[in-house]
């Protein structure tokens, strides 16, 4: 008996002797783009709140939001970011996409329509025959931009619309090879300082004030495969979300943004931080899913309502 004892001690007692080895994270694989609104992601991450939670953040960069979805139907990513047009699209083809969580608001303010100066485009009936680069046909910047002229007096259908990517287009409007342009933020900084070009409108305000271009996305599979691993990076992301809306104004954010961004700082305290909005806004999405059925993206009703995750 006591032989025995003495056997169940010393095996506790190396047992105890080894080092505990803590659980090793879970990879996350998350697409994304090189734009300030996914500021909170990278504060998470910058700051270990996803550490804290037991997830390895595994960034894809990727050259645009509609590329994530058909990542994540491929299992490329897990969590993706794209746009509300590039989400509705999907559902309307049968892909069960689920908006996770909003991005930083004040879209609004930081994309808009430049055009040279002194050449009289002011408003969409002055577009009649010209040419106005999008980063994409048929998708979010083409849908507002499209809607814009039309709500400034001009028609759509006399425009062409060319593919340019976000970068080239200013060089693209300076050696008239386009008329117009519809730009994001650092782009529309940059054009606002050059004495060749000017700022027409900003479509998204004029056409949609509060639109959320933008979520976090993930398919309906994946989350209820995974739902402690989402939780989880919700839990974090949120964190992430109070960082960047206690910082907006101050040192740490410019800097934060500037290096993901790879953007000068000097020209990223020049851009326009609003708080991150607290939840996806069904009416919001209804007000684009009406537009994309108006422009003939969309053949049959979407119930966004279904496509925004509860937790």
């Amino acid at each position: 008996m006591f032989v025995v004892a003495r056997g169940i001690v010393c095996a506790l007692l190396i047992v105890c002797s080894v080092p505990c080895r803590a659980a090793e994270p879970a990879t996350l694989r998350v697409s994304v783009i090189p734009t300030s609104v996914l500021a909170p992601l990278y504060a998470g991450i910058k700051y270990g709140y996803f550490k804290e939670e037991g997830l390895n953040i595994d960034l894809a960069p990727t050259a645009g939001g509609a590329i994530g979805i058909p990542g994540l139907v491929g299992g490329s990513y897990d969590i993706a970011f794209s746009n509300n047009v590039s989400a509705l699209s999907a559902v309307a083809q049968g892909i069960d996409v689920q908006l996770l969580a909003p991005f930083p608001e004040g879209a609004a303010d930081e994309t808009a329509v430049i055009a040279r100066k002194g050449e009289g485009i002011k408003t969409g009936r002055d577009l009649a025959g010209k040419t106005v680069a999008v980063n994409t046909n048929r998708n979010v910047i083409w849908l507002y931009v499209r809607e814009w002229i039309r709500k400034t007096g001009g028609d759509p259908a006399q425009v062409t619309f060319r593919e340019v990517a976000f970068p080239q287009m200013i060089d693209a409007l300076k050696q008239k090879q386009i008329d117009a342009a519809f730009q994001i933020n650092v782009f529309v900084i940059a054009a606002g300082k050059d004495p060749a070009l000017e700022i027409v409108s900003f479509p998204y305000r004029e056409v949609q004030p509060k639109v959320q271009p933008s979520q976090f996305l993930a398919t309906r599979k994946f989350i209820e495969g995974n739902k402690d691993k989402v939780a989880r990076f919700l839990k974090a992301l949120k964190r992430g979300n109070e960082w960047f809306d206690a910082h907006i104004g101050k040192d740490e954010l410019f800097s934060l943004v500037a290096e993901f961004t790879k953007l000068p700082e000097a020209v990223v305290r020049e851009m326009k931080f609003q708080p991150v909005a607290k939840k996806v806004d069904a009416d919001e999405l209804e007000k684009t899913r009406d537009l994309m059925k108006r422009e003939g993206l969309l053949k049959a009703d979407v119930d966004v309502k279904k496509m925004i995750y509860a937790e």
